[in-house]
């Protein structure tokens, strides 16, 4: 009975360990691919933020196919990322249409609408740290549309990425900078208690 209960144990701590390997595996294919990820996000924004001085990048989807007509923008322009939707309630026309446009950097803001002639918005606006804001209807010639505005300096999107990244990389080779019999996480020697980290209570696995 004690050799069958010596034996149970080594088989449950044996698949304890290799559930622990194969955590610590894909805890390390996780972190790459969010590492990476982050990555890809900051270079994104930095060009996006960068080329967005010198021109006027525009996207649009239009459809009214479908009622009620919606139409999605993202354009950036002077340092500014901004998002557009708008549903309209009427319009006269069907069409499905994907806009690009590339125009000259304008120094003027973004805004939601310029208030002149047959264009009105009446609705809720919010200003603040330079991102702006703005919920209501949006009222033109032969026609009105619910819309939404949101306008984000990209800077507040790229420098919070970037230093994320930064942190990623740095600690991620920080541990590979950690020579074998050390602990993987705080580094303390590991030559005296080769089963677990005095220092942090990280358990080795076994290799």
């Amino acid at each position: 009975r004690a050799v069958d209960r010596i034996r149970r144990c080594k088989e449950i701590s044996g698949r304890w360990r290799g559930t622990v390997n194969c955590m610590r595996v894909m805890r390390k294919i996780l972190g790459w691919t969010a590492l990476s990820f982050l990555t890809l996000l900051f270079v994104a924004s930095a060009a996006i933020w960068i080329r967005g001085y010198y021109v006027w990048d525009q996207l649009g989807y239009f459809t009214s196919s479908n009622y009620p007509g919606k139409w999605w923008i993202v354009e950036s322009n002077n340092g500014e990322l901004a998002f557009r939707y708008f549903r309209f309630e009427y319009l006269g026309m069907v069409l499905d249409r994907l806009v690009i446009e590339h125009k000259k950097v304008s120094n003027e803001p973004l805004t939601i609408i310029d208030n002149s002639g047959y264009e009105r918005f009446e609705g809720k606006q919010f200003q603040k740290a330079g991102i702006r804001f703005a919920s209501g209807q949006f009222r033109f010639l032969g026609g009105a549309a619910h819309s939404l505005f949101l306008v984000v300096p990209i800077k507040l999107v790229a420098i919070p990425l970037g230093l994320l990244t930064c942190f990623g990389w740095f600690r991620r080779c920080r541990r590979s900078r950690i020579p074998k019999g050390h602990c993987q996480k705080c580094g303390y020697d590991l030559r005296a208690t080769p089963v677990r980290c005095p220092e942090c209570g990280t358990v080795v696995p076994n290799t």
